[in-house]
């Protein structure tokens, strides 16, 4: 399909923090969590580098505390503190399954995590490493859907698969409308128009911006993740429109009416004029005029007098009037005709 990655190098995984929890429940389940680390497993040992974003909703949700009355600044914070215990329990799920894992946080709690830095994250992504990116873009106001789409632009992914409990985008709710049908593959364009929630509207609009492809998938079924990276058609992508290249002439290369007149020449035949005087290069030559431009211009000091009988010697790219020093008049001679213009 066009748009859509044959194969994927490099993903963004992005898990919900009730992915970690039984459904109905909250908390974070360790049998839940060491499922989603053994596929997370069997892709790194296909050579696919991994970064993860989690949320926190299985543990508090900002907004929900901010409705009830927590400055919302205070309650997202407690929401970025969320996605770090959920972190570090799929950093150790990880790390049992036999996975080296790097957890970064983008607040500073450098005893239990690093800070992120794009660099070292590029880094620990090439030595095969599982990165874990915690507390969301670590300012107030944010998803953690915004993170992933951010997180995944600067690390360069190939794409970001969104980690689902259905096995796709449909075109209704699947639990209410019993003939929803399954889409296979739109485009951001179409994805807004037909309101289809995939992400919220600021991490969509920021991978549509910069053509940063989604993969919407059911991450509960054993080795959906691995056919994902592996281009199976499982989900339903999410990517840009194709670029359509112009065709027919271009508006340069069309003479105004009555352009001819005022010497403006089509842009083609400047072309053909130019590719003319580039296939027969013509002689440069330099004219001399003082003594002084000779010295500055010529390392062999060679003195120039128009008047006097010189042969003419080519020295590089330039003719150079090369003066016989012995018919030069002298400087009495000089004075002389001097005078004789006075009287």
């Amino acid at each position: 399909m066009a748009g859509v990655p044959s194969r994927l190098h490099r993903v963004l995984l992005k898990l919900s923090g009730e992915s970690l929890a039984k459904p109905g429940e909250h908390g974070v389940d360790p049998s839940v969590v060491a499922g989603i680390a053994e596929q997370v497993a069997r892709v790194c040992r296909i050579g696919v580098q991994v970064a993860i974003v989690v949320g926190g909703g299985n543990l508090l949700r900002g907004a929900a505390f901010a409705k009830l009355g927590t400055n919302r600044s205070t309650a997202d914070q407690m929401g970025m503190l969320a996605t770090a215990i959920n972190s570090l329990a799929l950093q150790d799920a990880l790390e049992r399954a036999g996975i080296e894992t790097r957890a970064m946080s983008a607040v500073e709690i450098n005893e239990v995590m690093e800070p992120y830095i794009r660099r070292r994250a590029i880094r620990h992504l090439e030595r095969g490493r599982v990165v874990i990116l915690a507390a969301g873009t670590g300012n107030p106001y944010f998803t953690t859907d915004t993170a992933a789409a951010l997180r995944a632009t600067e690390l360069g992914v190939d794409a970001v698969l969104k980690a689902t409990k259905v096995d796709g985008v449909y075109t209704a709710d699947p639990k209410l409308d019993p003939t929803a049908e399954r889409i296979e593959r739109t485009t951001f364009r179409d994805a807004l128009e037909r309101d289809l929630r995939v992400m919220d509207r600021t991490a969509f609009t920021l991978c549509m911006e910069n053509d940063m492809p989604i993969m919407v998938f059911d991450m509960f079924e054993t080795g959906n993740m691995e056919r994902a990276v592996k281009g199976e058609p499982i989900g339903t992508w999410v990517v840009g429109r194709p670029r359509l290249k112009r065709c027919g002439p271009s508006r340069s290369s069309t003479a105004a009416p009555g352009s001819a007149a005022r010497g403006v020449q089509p842009a083609e035949s400047r072309m053909r004029r130019v590719a003319a005087r580039s296939s027969h290069p013509q002689p440069v030559t330099r004219s001399v005029r003082t003594t002084s431009e000779v010295r500055d211009w010529n390392p062999g000091r060679v003195s120039v007098d128009h008047g006097a009988p010189a042969s003419t010697a080519v020295r590089g790219r330039s003719l150079v009037r090369r003066v016989d020093r012995s018919t030069q008049p002298t400087s009495e001679t000089r004075r002389e005709r001097w005078m004789t213009r006075r009287s």
